[in-house]
């Protein structure tokens, strides 16, 4: 990391003046300012949902960034876990179990008393899983299966060498 990120910066600068250089010209963007401001403070305040979201973000990029050390060692020697993905199923799990405060009679989380909150499920809902498109997952998860047992019965190796 220490070596590719000095020259991503480099050719991150190098493909914005391109584009400024030939893309850019005599282009006057105007923006609206009261149309933005008008919608921010429509959003309203940060949500505890919001907030844990934000926190497990937060937390999942830590300890993706210290699992294998950032000098020689890292959280995953103590635990010896496979790999990233069990980091963000961990924070998934997180998500589904820590809870969500709803008010009475209301569906979404909003600002509420303290005399009227509840908490309910967790910050991602049971139903949340009925929309995910499984038939991708599957297709991913097969082709992950596939390429393993390739590289592990040598069949990778002996197509790259022919």
């Amino acid at each position: 990391m220490a070596f590719a990120f000095p020259l991503a910066v480099v050719y991150l600068l190098l493909v914005w003046g391109y584009f400024c250089l030939f893309y850019c010209k005599g282009t006057k963007i105007k923006v609206d300012n009261s149309t933005l401001r008008q919608q921010y403070l429509s959003l309203g305040p940060i949500t505890r949902e919001e907030w844990v979201v934000i926190g497990s973000s937060l937390l999942m990029i830590l300890l993706w960034i210290t699992r294998s050390g950032i000098g020689t060692f890292g959280w995953n020697d103590w635990l010896e876990l496979p790999e990233d993905g069990t980091v963000a199923m961990f924070i998934c799990i997180l998500l589904f179990v820590f809870p969500a405060r709803k008010q009475n009679g209301d569906s979404g989380s909003s600002q509420s008393s303290s005399e009227n909150e509840s908490f309910v499920y967790g910050v991602l809902p049971p139903d949340s899983i009925m929309k995910v498109n499984w038939g991708v997952i599957i297709l991913l998860g097969g082709g992950f299966a596939i390429a393993k047992g390739f590289v592990t019965s040598g069949l990778s190796l002996s197509l790259g060498n022919t």
